[in-house]
């Protein structure tokens, strides 16, 4: 049900940045929509209701507001009164609150004049309107500022809060009371208020000015605060249930009885919500930017359950600006929804207003949660010292609509339809080190529901580097090669540089095999020594892809048939560098004929030294008489290889790959991919995938692991590949840690420093051949393999390691004994 698409195009902050993504599928909950008939002129722009629970709702349009009236014993609507714009300075051109008060009418609203620093309250009695106040706020930002102002009715007084610094040209400032004649200062010990919200039980009045505290009036009128959440949140909307006072923000609910917090509840992503509490049920409402808007409440458990979804766009679900309202109103009978655009719950069209019964009866619907942090011991979980994102933001790609992560947490979630696949990039996540990762398809993950599951998705989204510059080069060939063919083979130099500005004096140096012949490359190369050829002066683009081509022949005379045949590439030396992805290599198998559909791994049969990884290649050629519009490659890993730490290497065509939750199904679409028939065009006819895949664990001696994949062409029947088959069969253990004194140290070659280490060490090349270094720790287990160019220093990471002994081997037979403070 869900996907991740292309995160990995972008510029993102961190070393490592891992997303997982938790798929529940369970049968929750919708409530009985009653639809109020409610022939509106425009949408709902406040509310109110008397003693005997008839609803007032205020609309504007044109030069009028309109005051509608629906009458709970007849169950009809009139309209209650007008009030026309007029020219003069107290004309209203939007209506923020609406209060009966003593059998009158007091609605509030901006100034004609555009100039959003004052507001009016009017008064509507007997028939006729009457200017109550003025409020002002003197101070401007930009021109202008946008008053925002709160009511409620509490213990016979009408009580206003807002940003403003005067009533009727009389200094008075954020929160007053009203008696029905005067206005009068209330003490709370505020200096500032922004965006004001009220609530209140039987002897208790809170108010949230908008930022991050709650104040309290008790019965005695003394004003204090009760509450203030992490510095971070900022309070959308308050409630009050059961003596327990509900905070909403953007991506959570808390729980607070006298002043403490008992917990926090997730809440779905969303640029507004509006909480209320009715028939002693918490429920919240929230508004986004996509078309989804929704209504939850709590159940017992303080769980969030889903009521319905609102297809149509409400866009004033919380007073975040001169047009926002809120769009859950509870007068303690019933429970209203108000919606902007209307109400669309499923194939039903409702008008501006609904009634929420409390009746519930079961659907289904699928949430997706998410977490994106900073995994620094990669072990594919959150724990110990890794970080979550400061920020960061997800899109939804099928919605067109951004989800931010939650503060200083990494979290992000979705609601969606059951049974749709839902695609998600990461825009970006920001860190205090930097990382871009490299990803040219989409993930996706898919799901019907057939029973209640739980699943989790998970991929690694790039390469750990304690380094501010990291550049990696990869090899992205084929794996086979014919004779007599020209054959090509890529390279790929990744730029992850934290700066974002391309290099430009880069140097690329490959060494093909002795027998191999070069006809050409793109970018020529600078120098050539032997078959050794050097690339100087490129420039490493930050923002695509920075390709080499070699072309390149494999004479009959100097090869054989199944002989695999390597060459090298590394990353010239860049200062403070990160060179841990400087090297890799080219292997090709050679062949007469093509193998139309096959499948290869790196490393392939037998193997004596234990891997962490796996690198595979997948072959695929059309041999029928049509082009294929559509190629489809399922392959489905050994259960040594976790799904979720598969990382793509390169792909022949546009792409998107999909993963089953639950198995390790992986599934290769290549949409519109028209690949040529072989008759056609033998070259156009051909695609391939290159992957990789960690092996969980250690292989023990006899262990395999087998993989195939099956490939469709259109609508033909799959057409499946041989299997690649990698076997343990023999382990040489290293030397015993109480042989390490028993060992030859010859030191002339190898410098290694500083020793004891703690965070970083050196290990410097002094020979003039490469050296292959390997750390084991004290109970004998090869923890890294390294490989150190002649007359190279390079750096190596020992954050993570546990303090102890540790002993560093080089292939020449030196050894070096290491001390980890």
């Amino acid at each position: 049900m869900n996907t991740f698409q292309s995160f990995f195009k972008r510029p993102l902050r961190g070393l490592l940045l891992f997303v997982f993504i938790v798929l529940i599928y369970s049968l929750k909950a919708q409530p009985t929509v009653k639809n109020m008939n409610a022939n509106l002129v425009n949408h709902v722009m406040a509310e109110c209701s008397d003693s005997l629970g008839n609803l007032y709702v205020a609309t504007i349009k044109s030069d009028t507001a309109y005051i509608n009236k629906y009458d709970v014993g007849s169950k009809s609507w009139s309209v209650y009164c007008t009030f026309p714009k007029i020219t003069s300075e107290h004309g209203i051109i939007s209506i923020i609150t609406c209060d009966m008060f003593y059998g009158k009418l007091y609605i509030s609203g901006f100034d004609y004049k555009l100039t959003y620093s004052k507001i009016y309250i009017f008064e509507y009695s007997n028939g006729k309107w009457t200017k109550k106040a003025r409020l002002n706020n003197s101070v401007t930002y930009s021109g202008y500022v946008v008053l925002k102002i709160a009511s409620i009715k509490y213990n016979n007084r009408l009580f206003y809060a807002g940003n403003f610094d005067s009533i009727n040209g009389i200094s008075i400032k954020y929160v007053v009371s009203f008696d029905g004649s005067n206005y009068f200062q209330e003490p709370i010990p505020i200096t500032n208020l922004f965006n004001p919200n009220f609530v209140a039980n039987s002897d208790s009045l809170y108010l949230t000015p908008g930022g991050t505290s709650v104040y309290l009036m008790t019965a005695t009128k003394t004003w204090f605060k009760y509450y203030t959440l992490a510095p971070f949140n900022s309070i959308y909307s308050i409630t009050f249930q059961n003596s327990i006072l509900y905070l909403s923000t953007n991506d959570k609910i808390q729980r607070v009885k006298n002043g403490i917090k008992l917990d926090s509840i997730p809440i779905p992503n969303s640029i507004s919500n509006t909480i209320r509490s009715f028939n002693k049920r918490v429920y919240l409402a929230i508004s986004r930017r996509d078309t989804n808007c929704a209504v939850y409440y709590l159940d017992n458990l303080n769980k969030l359950k889903l009521l319905f979804k609102n297809s149509t766009r409400d866009t004033i679900n919380k007073r975040v600006n001169d047009t926002g309202y809120l769009s859950l109103y509870s007068d303690g009978k019933h429970l209203n929804y108000f919606a902007t655009g209307g109400v669309k719950i499923g194939a039903n069209k409702y008008n501006y207003i609904v009634e929420i019964k409390d009746s519930i009866t079961p659907i289904k619907y699928d949430t997706i949660r998410g977490n994106v942090f900073w995994d620094k011991n990669n072990n594919y979980i959150k724990d110990g010292n890794d970080v979550w994102p400061k920020s960061g933001w997800v899109r939804n790609m099928n919605g067109n609509y951004s989800i931010p992560l939650g503060n200083n947490n990494g979290t992000f979630e979705d609601l969606v339809d059951e049974n749709i696949v839902a695609e998600y990039s990461l825009i970006v996540a920001d860190y205090d080190s930097c990382l871009r990762t490299k990803f040219t398809g989409s993930v996706q993950s898919k799901n019907k529901l057939t029973s209640v599951t739980r699943d989790t998705v998970q991929l690694p989204l790039g390469k750990p580097s304690p380094k501010i510059l990291n550049y990696v080069i990869t090899n992205q060939s084929a794996l086979r090669a014919r004779f007599f063919d020209l054959t090509q083979l890529t390279l790929n130099i990744a730029n992850y540089d934290c700066s974002g500005a391309s290099y430009n004096n880069g140097v690329v140096t490959v060494k093909l095999d002795s027998f191999t012949q070069l006809d050409s490359a793109r970018p020529n190369y600078t120098s050539k020594n032997g078959n050794t050829y050097t690339f100087s002066g490129l420039t490493f683009n930050y923002a695509k892809d920075n390709i080499i081509k070699l072309y390149v022949y494999y004479p009959l005379s100097k090869y054989k048939l199944g002989q695999k045949v390597k060459h090298e590439v590394r990353l010239g030396t860049i200062s403070g560098e990160d060179t841990m992805g400087n090297m890799d290599s080219i292997v090709q198998i050679m062949t007469y004929g093509y193998d139309p559909n096959v499948k290869h791994s790196l490393p392939e049969g037998k193997i004596t030294k234990e891997l962490k990884s796996i690198r595979y290649y997948i072959d695929f050629q059309n041999l029928g008489n049509d082009y294929a519009q559509t190629v489809r490659v399922v392959d489905t890993l050994n259960t040594k290889m976790p799904v979720y730490e598969f990382k793509m290497i390169a792909a022949s065509h546009p792409y998107k790959v999909s993963i089953q939750p639950g198995t390790g199904i992986v599934t290769w679409v290549f949409e519109n991919i028209n690949l040529q028939a072989k008759s056609q065009n033998e070259e156009a006819s051909k695609g391939y995938i290159i992957f990789e895949a960690k092996v969980k664990g250690s292989l023990k001696v006899g262990d395999s692991i087998t993989n195939k994949a099956s490939i469709y062409f259109d609508y033909n029947e799959p057409v499946i590949t041989n299997y690649a088959v990698v076997s343990m069969v023999k382990i040489t253990p290293p030397p015993p840690p109480n042989a390490i004194e028993a060992i030859n140290s010859n030191l002339k070659t190898l410098n290694i420093y500083p020793n004891p280490t703690q965070t970083d060490l050196k290990i410097e090349n002094k020979d003039s051949k490469l050296q292959t270094i390997r750390v084991y720790d004290i109970n004998g287990k090869l923890l890294q393999t390294l490989q150190v160019a002649p007359s190279e220093t390079i750096n190596l990471s020992t954050v993570n390691w546990n303090a102890g002994l540790y002993l560093i081997l080089s292939n020449t037979g030196e050894s070096f004994k290491l001390i980890k403070e």
